[in-house]
């Protein structure tokens, strides 16, 4: 039971430094682990009245080896010539996702199909059904394509066509309206239109802002 009670806490007190470290890191301080351990030790330590000691020496020894891994990226960022705020910046980019969603004003089944490619050449297609539907889009995604589909039929999808928005025209030839994205990026598109003539009608970025790109 102890034993148990011992991954519990030493689990979330080391997500705790962690968090509590990366904290010290952007703010050049590494008061973020101690607080971190503070916190675990006020919170969690009442439940051991016996294997105390050792629960408090398993966390120890994980927030001293955390703690030393902080300090080595630290070095490494200096020796880089980085600054805090590009550390974060490079942090945010490698461990975030991006999202990329859809909203359909009609009545209409509709749906979203995002593919993507890996760093190994490896495939990835999601398909997501419904307004409002949005899909993460991992770090290490490249070569990103948004297309997307209305139900004509029961279990007929058929490809949501180009549509130039400027001159408010369908393209020719009528081809799938597909978006395609090096990296991973947040998008809203929103689909208008009758069930036979569905088009991307508006995109717009993480900020919400509207952004006028064709494909």
């Amino acid at each position: 039971m102890y034993l148990l009670f011992t991954v519990n806490v030493v689990s979330a007190a080391a997500k705790g430094v962690v968090s509590g470290a990366l904290g010290g890191m952007f703010t050049k301080q590494t008061k973020g682990v101690t607080c971190a351990c503070e916190v675990a030790e006020k919170n969690e330590w009442k439940i051991f009245k016996k294997g105390g000691k050792l629960v408090e020496k398993a966390v120890d020894t994980f927030g001293s080896v955390l703690e030393t891994i902080v300090e080595k990226r630290k070095e490494t960022m200096e020796t880089d010539g980085l600054n805090v705020e590009e550390e974060a910046i490079i942090i945010n980019r490698t461990m975030c996702s991006e999202v990329i969603t859809y909203m359909c004003t009609g009545l209409y089944f509709s749906r979203m199909i995002v593919e993507y490619s890996d760093s190994s050449g490896k495939k990835t297609s999601i398909t997501v059904e419904g307004s409002g539907s949005m899909i993460e889009i991992p770090a290490h995604a490249r070569d990103i394509k948004v297309r997307f589909q209305n139900q004509r039929f029961i279990g007929t999808w058929c490809d949501v066509k180009k549509y130039d928005r400027k001159k408010n025209c369908w393209c020719e030839p009528k081809v799938p309206h597909v978006f395609t994205f090096p990296e991973p990026v947040t998008r809203t598109f929103t689909l208008e239109g009758s069930l036979y003539y569905v088009a991307v009608m508006n995109v717009t970025n993480e900020l919400n802002e509207q952004i006028d790109i064709m494909e």
